[in-house]
């Protein structure tokens, strides 16, 4: 992750090559993340009512895929 971007739960994972993989790795563990304009960007829109146990599986989750 080369830079973390955005406002409120709206959020953008700048990565140095493409998103793409690890969008697909996260959508194979169940976790929906979005796609961006920028290919190197994986977005982040959680719901409002987000739990803590729901940020640390996504946590864990993105370990493994990277």
């Amino acid at each position: 992750v080369v830079r973390v971007r955005g406002l409120g739960f709206l959020l953008g994972l700048e990565f140095k090559e493409k998103a793409a993989p690890v969008h697909q790795a996260l959508l194979e563990r169940r976790i929906i993340t979005g796609t961006s304009s920028d290919a190197n960007v994986l977005r982040l829109l959680p719901p409002l009512t987000l739990k803590q146990e729901e940020v640390d599986l996504f946590v864990e989750a993105l370990k493994e895929v990277l």
